[in-house]
């Protein structure tokens, strides 16, 4: 399946204002925004599910229960490359699920987040959260970004700035939608992943490790992140207001992932760096 590019983007999610990407690098795509944008402005739902605290209904369970899931998953995947973590920053924790779950494990857990409302939420729950990374000075076996560096103005000086932060052995962890995965080009400019303007970037699999690289880290591995396709697909089939989309989105789940493990390009994917 040929990938999708497209120029132009809605924002489904709240605003309904279009927004442009541009592609001049293939691999990485950058969402366009008029000088006087305010992007805090694009983040002010209670819907904005990374920032909320208490999810209710039907989707809020199922995304609870997946969460966890996911949190088993991703501590199983890091251990796996650093069998040894006594400290982990989680750059971009919200309102600090992950580090909650890895508290409970054991580690030694500290987070930033910028969003005030989601850091508050974090602190409350006992947790270390610093509004801005000048203020996180200890080293750590492992530093993670979940769906975090897209959102970034500037991805490349994050990377850049998280390297003193990290042990010479340390595991640098980035979760990232991939444009190139099957759901992206089945539901074109409604992909709930696109995000815009959210997501000021968007990386293939090239366009992060080139950019790595460029930061100063050496890719190591790569693997699936396959319940991302579902709850994506579920939120694409929301903005295109189509019937069964319970059902359209569970079928599109497993097509994307069918053809991920054929392509190797998933709905979402985690990618591990070390210093290069």
């Amino acid at each position: 399946m040929k990938a999708y590019r497209p120029k132009e983007v809605k924002d489904h999610f709240l605003s309904q204002e279009v927004f442009s990407i541009d592609w001049s690098n293939p691999q990485l795509g950058k969402t366009l925004l008029n000088a006087d944008c305010d992007l805090q402005h694009y983040y002010q739902s209670e819907d904005y599910i990374s920032h909320q605290n208490q999810k209710t209904g039907l989707l809020g369970s199922l995304y609870s229960s997946a969460q966890q899931y996911m949190f088993r998953q991703k501590l199983k995947t890091i251990r796996k490359h650093q069998p040894r973590i006594n400290r982990l920053l989680d750059f971009g924790c919200g309102v600090g699920g992950f580090m909650d779950f890895l508290e409970k494990k054991g580690i030694q857990v500290s987070g930033v987040e910028s969003n005030e409302n989601a850091a508050k939420i974090a602190r409350n729950k006992g947790l270390h959260v610093t509004a801005k990374l000048e203020e996180s000075v200890q080293k750590n076996d492992c530093i993670t970004l979940w769906h975090v560096l897209e959102h970034m103005k500037d991805p490349q000086e994050i990377l850049k700035s998280l390297q003193p932060l990290l042990e010479d052995d340390g595991l640098l962890v980035l979760a990232l939608p991939n444009p190139n995965a099957w759901d992206a080009s089945y539901y074109k400019e409604y992909w709930a992943a696109w995000d815009v303007p959210r997501h000021l970037w968007h990386f293939t699999s090239n366009g992060i490790e080139e950019m790595a690289a460029l930061s100063g880290y050496q890719q190591i591995a790569s693997y699936p992140m396959p319940l991302d396709a579902f709850y994506v697909s579920l939120l694409s089939e929301s903005y295109k207001k189509n019937g069964f989309k319970w059902f359209r989105a569970l079928w599109n789940g497993v097509c994307s992932t069918l053809y991920g493990f054929q392509s190797k390009e998933f709905s979402s994917q985690l990618y591990l760096f070390r210093k290069a």
